[in-house]
Order: structure tokens, then sequence, then C-alpha cells
């Protein structure tokens, strides 16, 4: 039998848990990232355009379609290094999202993009038409039902209500971070409701 000091942390817990199983996610914009001035005819070699946005059953925006245009063959190599940060944006605004709220390397490759529903990566992973070559290949391609769920973010932030911004810079593993080493970057801005 469990003491009562016992079972009030798993009580809690419990709350917290239903709580945060419980909090809607709504997108409120994809697009590639605005403060990173990369030229899509040159520098960058991947880059997403035409996106709508898909409401579920209760009116929250959780699902994305769209392009991504992939300007450059990737044949030596196609593993990268994903620079994630996670940012806090102000509420009720279209302000800048300056407070960042943690900033992760992850090297990324194919098999991992593929598979690992861990990062926010998974968003788009299996929304790819092309999924497979992992953006190796010069085109036009679709991305379709490209949804935020909160177990791809889990692992990088604490879910709870507000309105935030994860930056995924696309970057050339063992470089400097000059604009010539970016494959390319997006940002996805969503409330947790």
């Amino acid at each position: 039998m469990l003491k009562k000091s016992s079972i009030l942390p798993i009580f809690i817990l419990t709350i917290l848990i239903s709580a945060a199983s419980a909090l809607n996610f709504n997108i409120t914009n994809l697009s590639n990232c605005a403060d990173i001035p990369l030229d899509y005819t040159q520098d960058a070699e991947i880059e997403v355009a035409d996106v709508s946005y898909e409401a579920n059953e209760k009116g929250f925006f959780d699902t994305l379609h769209g392009k991504y245009l992939v300007h450059v063959h990737q044949i030596d190599h196609i593993d990268i290094e994903l620079v994630i940060t996670f940012y806090k944006c102000p509420v009720g605004t279209i302000g800048p999202c300056k407070d960042v709220l943690k900033e992760y390397i992850e090297a990324i490759t194919c098999k991992r993009f593929l598979e690992d529903k861990s990062g926010p990566w998974y968003v788009f992973a299996p929304a790819m038409d092309n999924k497979n070559l992992c953006a190796k290949l010069v085109g036009t391609y679709q991305f379709t039902k490209a949804h935020l769920n909160g177990t791809y973010i889990e692992n990088y932030m604490t879910i709870e209500e507000g309105h935030y911004r994860i930056r995924m810079l696309n970057h050339v593993p063992g470089k400097d971070m000059d604009i010539r080493n970016l494959r390319g970057c997006v940002e996805l801005d969503f409330d947790i409701m």
C-alpha cells in the first residue's frame, strides 16, 4: 500500500501529463528564414514555397502543405548539421521572436531524418514526396500533410501555452557559419493553446 506522501507526487504528475496532452498546436507561419539573406539562385540549395495551412476538427491549423525547391545537386554528401533554435515569441503581436529558449546542433543523416521521430525535422520527413532522396536531386517537390505533433518537440522544449518559433538552419557539417555553408533555413511559428 502506498503512503499518502508518495501518492501526491504521482497524482500531480498525472494531472500535468493530462494537461499537456489536452493542449493544441496552431501553426501561424512557415517560411524561409527572414533574417538570413540566402540567395536561392546561388547560395542556398533548399527553400520552401506556396505554403498552405489545414485545420483539424477543432479548428486548429496543425498541418501544412506546400512545395520545397532543391536548387543544387548533392552527390558527395547528403548528411547535414541542423542548427535548431527555439524562441518564445510575444503573444498577440507580430513582433520579432528574440527570446531564445534553447539552441541545439544535431547531426542528421538521411536515415535519421527519415526514421527518428524525436525531433522537429520529423514534421516534414514523412510528408516529402521524394523523402528517400533527402533533397539530394534538383527539382520542385511537394510536401503534403506535414503535421506538427508534440512528440516531435517535447525533447527540446517544455510543452506549455504560448507563442513559439522553431528555426531549423540546414548547414554543411564541419564548416563555419559563413553563408556559403548554409543549405537552407526555415522558420515555423506556432501557438500552444
